[in-house]
């Protein structure tokens, strides 16, 4: 009976957070302790999940009994690649360079020939995955366990290959400890290891109608915003106008960085000025941290604008003390209003008008914020060194030319009222860093959803990294941190060293 009233002792206030996937839990009738609303509302949709997960499966055999049957009986049906029988062979390559390569795992780690550095912990989504893969193996050889008289319970994963077909989807070789349990007659209980082949087929392509494309004689446009509203969003004022016209408040903290300054101004100009997009300019600069020469030239440089194009569209805050850049943004938001949507932005920052179209689409008010990963140009001193002919176009997005910046959230867009919502930028933190992260992690725990992706009409451009010692020491490793990352890449650095024999030969001096 304690089995089926399952008591959780394993994790704090019997959360059932990483204990999902046991054996225990999955037949039990009832879990206790589980008060919080969160927790239960986790429960609820794993469980709801795994439902849908086994509808999928049981249409998914009913595609390959089909496509099984249109064989046997010869029947010329439409390919249905839905119905394919389930195989790590799949795909065939035509040529040397379509071979698909397989990573090396371990519980523990994962050894990729897609990584510089092959070997990596397993980070949350390839625990999840594997955990996943096991359970639902064990499930098809424990089937028919009861009529068979036996039952084979999982120990481990001693190692496995994994790879993902673009077409096909994943497979994976996994070599597993198992215990072979048997019931019937004389009792034994056996270690044994077995090889498990799986592949998992992709889901087929679903089309879901998005609310801000409907239009009011559409049959299905209030059944749609229903629905939205339902997730949270806010859709009062969106039939109103065209979202693609929205908009989009730039919000620069700036100090100094003339140059910088002027090649942003240029960039604004041909994208969003001189083609009369709906855009506005806040720039919050700080006087303490600049010459009054500097000064002189930024007030030039946003006047000649404000000239040229209207003052309305382009407006300079004077922030006083230290910079710091939550601060920034936070006196730049103070100039919106609530429906209004903020771009934060960089400085360094050069963008395309394709990014701007992309800014509207990904940022829903009260429901999502979007996090571009921008493309990070590495130094050119070092990248070109001496060679003469060195191309570095601004959108060259080669490994040798500059990364993706991953774990940057400085770049964001979100309407004032969702900002504000989370409580906004911690303006107690000074200089460089961090406010960002802080921000981040308020959405994370937030109602709102996050969207990250790539976007190619973003690129920062390369400047030195100055790290204060005066920063406090999370945030000065931060920044030693992005100051080494924007070198050069890690090939052309092993390169450099390499041909360094002062480095190479450094314990040799002393004898072996």
């Amino acid at each position: 009976m304690q089995k089926y009233f399952y008591q959780n002792f394993k994790e704090y206030k019997g959360s059932f957070t990483d204990t999902l996937q046991e054996k225990e839990v999955q037949k039990a009738v009832t879990m206790h302790p589980v008060k919080d609303p969160t927790h239960q509302y986790r429960i609820n949709n794993h469980f709801s999940a795994a439902k849908i997960q086994k509808l999928r499966e049981q249409e998914l055999e009913l595609h390959r009994a089909i496509s099984e049957m249109n064989q046997v009986l010869n029947e010329n049906t439409q390919f249905d690649k839905y119905g394919l029988k389930p195989s790590v062979n799949s795909f065939v390559p035509s040529k040397p360079s379509e071979v698909i390569g397989w990573e090396f795992m371990t519980s523990t780690s994962v050894s990729s020939h897609l990584n510089v550095n092959p070997r990596k912990g397993l980070n949350s989504y390839r625990k999840d995955t594997l955990n996943n893969v096991v359970s639902e193996t064990m499930d098809i050889i424990n089937r028919h366990s009861r009529q068979r008289g036996r039952s084979i319970d999982f120990k481990d994963v001693l190692y496995g290959y994994s790879t993902v077909d673009p077409l096909n989807g994943p497979s994976y070789i996994y070599d597993i400890l198992l215990t072979y349990r048997k019931h019937k007659g004389h009792n034994m209980n056996v270690p044994v290891r077995r090889h498990a082949y799986l592949h998992q087929s992709f889901l087929k392509t679903q089309f879901i109608e998005s609310p801000f494309t409907d239009k009011e004689e559409h049959s299905n446009s209030l059944v749609n915003s229903q629905v939205f509203q339902q997730l949270g969003g806010n859709l009062e004022n969106y039939h109103a106008f065209d979202i693609h016209q929205e908009t989009i408040h730039f919000i620069l903290p700036l100090a100094g960085k003339v140059q910088e300054f002027e090649r942003f101004m240029k960039v604004f100009e041909t994208i969003c000025l001189s083609r009369k997009d709906n855009s506005q300019m806040h720039i919050v600069l700080f006087t303490k941290n600049s010459s009054p020469e500097e000064i002189e030239n930024i007030l030039s440089i946003a006047g000649k604008y404000q000239k040229l194009y209207g003052s309305h569209l382009i407006e300079v805050i004077e922030a006083d003390g230290d910079f710091a850049r939550a601060k920034a943004l936070d006196l730049g938001a103070k100039q919106c209003s609530m429906d209004d949507l903020l771009f934060c932005v960089d400085v360094d920052i050069i963008l395309t008008k394709d990014a701007l179209t992309r800014i509207r689409l990904n940022t829903i008010q009260s429901v999502q914020i979007y996090y571009p990963i921008v493309f990070s140009q590495y130094d050119p001193a070092i990248v070109c060194g001496n060679m003469s002919r060195c191309k570095f176009e601004t959108f060259n997005f080669s490994t040798w030319t500059g990364y993706w910046r991953q774990f940057g959230y400085g770049i964001a867009a979100m309407y004032r009222s969702d900002l504000e919502k989370v409580g906004g930028y911690d303006t107690s933190i000074q200089g460089w860093g961090k406010e960002d992260v802080d921000l981040f992690e308020k959405f994370v725990t937030s109602n709102l959803t996050i969207f990250r992706a790539v976007d190619t009409g973003m690129i920062h451009a390369f400047h030195p990294v100055i790290c204060s010692p005066d920063l406090n020491p999370s945030q000065f490793q931060m920044c030693l941190g992005t100051k080494a990352t924007v070198l050069a890449s890690q090939n052309q650095l092993a390169e450099m060293v390499m041909n360094m024999t002062e480095i190479l030969n450094r314990n040799l001096e002393n004898g072996p």
